[in-house]
């Protein structure tokens, strides 16, 4: 896919949840909200798409979204690479899927808790934590994964982990950290 190609899809699955924002907003209610795992809140589709090509996403293997919400930053990246969204709430995968199949996506929603995927298959780990991270966490990601956790947000970053660069995109930080180099 050239870059152009890209775009032009990405443009489409902007508009798309841009579209469901909006809906919500006329609802009353936010793209944001506690769900039954946690708390939800979105990624910035423009800030991902960005940090997609920074990193150079299109030369990876593998992408797993952990807390992939509605699916929308999984759509992106699949823009790029094989993409995977692990999300355990029901609604939150419902509108995911419905977003995959009206724009004729092919990405994996997984609605399931993150701490039961498989994570060696994927180079690029993407999360916008809601919480603080637990030991059970940390010891996951050195002990499954062999790429790198980008963390969208420096809210909340992980102990004890050996952080790598941060990627500025406008005035926002993703902290990057190997998980290969123990």
């Amino acid at each position: 896919m050239t870059p152009e190609e890209r775009f032009a899809r990405f443009k489409k699955i902007r508009e798309h949840f841009h579209t469901l924002d909006r809906e919500r907003l006329e609802k009353g209610q936010l793209a944001m909200g506690e769900t039954s795992h946690g708390f939800w809140g979105t990624t910035n589709m423009n800030d991902a798409y960005e940090l997609f090509k920074r990193i150079k996403l299109d030369e990876k293997q593998g992408f797993v979204d952990l807390g992939a919400g509605d699916g929308r930053i999984v759509a992106i990246a699949s823009l790029f690479t094989n993409a995977v969204g692990v999300e355990g709430d029901t609604d939150l995968v419902k509108i995911g899927i419905e977003a995959k199949d009206s724009l004729g996506m092919d990405i994996d929603l997984k609605e399931k808790d993150y701490y039961d995927e498989d994570l060696s298959q994927y180079d690029v780990v993407f999360m916008f934590p809601d919480k603080e991270y637990d030991a059970r966490l940390i010891g996951k990601l050195l002990a499954e994964s062999k790429g790198t956790l980008y963390i969208y947000n420096n809210i909340y970053l992980p102990p004890g982990l050996k952080k790598g660069k941060t990627i500025w995109i406008e005035q926002l930080p993703v902290a990057s950290y190997p998980l290969d180099s123990k």
